[in-house]
């Protein structure tokens, strides 16, 4: 529901400046509706701890996503962390979505790409405070053009691209030298990215 009360909120602020008493109907209409759902969601709980009870001598990997769309961007980081007996707890550690800018400059490329740089953002902040030395991180987006792009960066593509992929790039560098095993970003089907129900107005 964050993503949607961001995109409305922008919405209000550019048809009326934010004054409430200048609301036409249909935005009090959309209002009332994300309202009525937030009343009906009931309690939403987190852990407060990222670490399992008994977790043993096993250190976690770090994995996060990101995805882009015209609405918006989004990063999430989990810790996964095995069990002894297999299988593996999962914790989301940290997520961040952000609306796509106004103008006519938005595109779904350069929000994959915006995406790829908050999950390195994020996967680096995680790395450094965790407490914890991750055994591997491994970072996914489901944009085979952006992925492509991290790889050949230099000299070859637009200013807005090129900054973005060289930011990845010297994030990926610092997680080398907090973590023993960083795996450059990988492609994965749009149906397995969770990142992608922070990128819309409506899963």
């Amino acid at each position: 529901l964050v993503m949607p009360g961001k995109l409305l909120q922008r919405k209000t602020n550019t048809v009326v400046g934010g004054r409430v008493k200048d609301l036409p109907q249909d935005i009090k209409s959309e209002w009332g509706s994300l309202v009525s759902e937030l009343a009906e969601a009931g309690s939403i709980f987190f852990p407060r701890s990222t670490v399992p009870p008994r977790q043993g001598a096993v250190n976690p990997l770090l994995v996060g996503f990101g995805d882009g769309s015209l609405e918006g961007f989004c990063a999430m980081v989990y810790a996964v962390w095995p069990r002894p007996a297999g299988g593996a707890e999962v914790f989301l550690v940290m997520a961040k979505s952000r609306v796509s800018p106004l103008g006519g400059t938005t595109t779904v490329p350069r929000m994959e790409i915006s995406s790829a740089a908050l999950l390195s953002r994020l996967a680096l902040l995680v790395a450094r405070v965790c407490g914890f030395t991750p055994v591997e991180i491994v970072m996914a987006l489901d944009s085979e053009c952006s992925v492509s792009a991290l790889t050949r960066y230099k000299g070859l593509l637009k200013p807005y691209f090129a900054h973005r992929a060289a930011e990845v790039n010297e994030a990926v560098k610092e997680l080398q030298n907090l973590c023993p095993s960083v795996n450059p970003m990988v492609a994965i089907p749009g149906e397995e990215n969770p990142a992608n129900i922070g990128t819309r107005s409506r899963a």
